[in-house]
């Protein structure tokens, strides 16, 4: 929500805007772990004392994953899937989200609009890490978020407004930061390769996707033909 403010009221990228807050909130966390709610006596990276059992998610044996958790994910995806393709309310978060300027003359509100993507985006990302917490640490640690932010940002930047590929494209991602690693251990690579993959992806994608919107490639191409036309010999007649 406060990402939505800065964004609209302030002109601040999202991106670099929570980015911020992200350090924001690392700092508030840090503060509770080393002093509110320090373990008895003292305080350590470890993070908090371990929550109550019955507060912990079940997970699959053998795993850290849990079935609830699972459950919740792929509930939210369907809903996400439903509110943007078979409302109206969603037709106009696409809509704001592809021209914010022209959806605001067409009469959409497009600044309450903005702000209830930004709303419903952060309680997403706070379910998500209060399932972090309760399924697989137990405590509140330092970073626990692992980075996943930064991850899902790179998600949504790769699907766009297809929420359908949401899983397949998070599976994908999910896969090469589990086998990363293995690479130093199976094939002698650094475990950095999986991240310069998915950087390399997203940027090809975007890059592609930045071509057929301007239509720069077509326009190279006409350059092209223009200048070889120009240095071809012309053939002279008496």
């Amino acid at each position: 929500m406060l990402a939505g403010v800065l964004n609209i009221y302030g002109r601040v990228n999202e991106i670099f805007a929570g980015l911020g807050l992200n350090f924001a909130a690392d700092g508030l966390a840090l503060y509770l772990i080393f002093g509110p709610w320090k373990k008895e006596g003292v305080a350590s990276m470890s993070g908090t004392e371990p929550f109550k059992d019955s507060l912990w998610l079940p997970t699959i044996a053998g795993t850290v994953a849990s079935p609830i958790a699972l459950v919740i994910a792929i509930v939210t995806v369907a809903m996400t899937l439903i509110v943007l393709r078979g409302t109206y309310f969603g037709l106009q978060l696409r809509a704001v989200g592809q021209n914010l300027r022209a959806s605001y003359v067409l009469g959409i509100p497009s600044i309450r609009q903005l702000m209830s993507a930004f709303a419903i985006c952060g309680a997403l990302a706070g379910l998500a890490g209060a399932l972090q917490v309760l399924a697989i640490f137990h405590r509140l640690i330092p970073g626990i978020s692992s980075n996943l932010g930064f991850l899902s940002l790179l998600i949504a930047m790769l699907i766009g407004l297809n929420g359908w590929l949401i899983i397949p494209v998070a599976f994908f991602f999910s896969a090469l930061n589990v086998g990363s690693l293995q690479l130093p251990l199976a094939l002698n690579l650094e475990s950095s390769l999986s991240g310069v993959i998915q950087g390399t992806l997203v940027l090809f994608v975007l890059l592609g996707r930045g071509f057929s919107q301007t239509n720069l490639l077509s326009a190279l191409y006409q350059h092209g033909q223009s200048l070889l036309s120009s240095r071809q010999p012309r053939i002279k007649s008496y």
